[in-house]
């Protein structure tokens, strides 16, 4: 069976949103150390996605009313008993209150 690479502008539903779009070669020459996830769906490509950042050895945050999911039981249950054995879970205002501020 082939399979194809997504398009670009597209947003498979697993980890190769970071597999295949923004390699792990590339973030790494970016520095990024961290990934901020958001998304859908929250028990599918948001997991995946999580999964395969940890594996990578990078810090993973969730911003929990930034995704959906197909019934609100199953996100809640990623969102309160799977993330957080990944990273941090926050909402959008927290997740925008903790980014740095520009002084000009």
């Amino acid at each position: 069976m082939e399979t194809s690479k997504p398009e670009p502008g597209t947003t498979p539903g697993t980890a190769l949103v970071l597999i295949d779009l923004m390699p792990h070669e590339r973030l790494l020459g970016l520095g990024v150390e961290r990934l901020v996830l958001a998304g859908l769906v929250t028990t599918m490509g948001v997991e995946s996605t999580a999964r395969a950042a940890s594996d990578h050895g990078y810090e993973v945050e969730f911003v929990e009313d930034a995704m959906s999911a197909f019934a609100a039981d199953e996100h809640e249950f990623a969102v309160r008993r799977i993330f957080p054995r990944f990273g941090e879970v926050r909402d959008t205002a927290s997740y925008l209150k903790s980014l740095p501020t520009e002084r000009g």
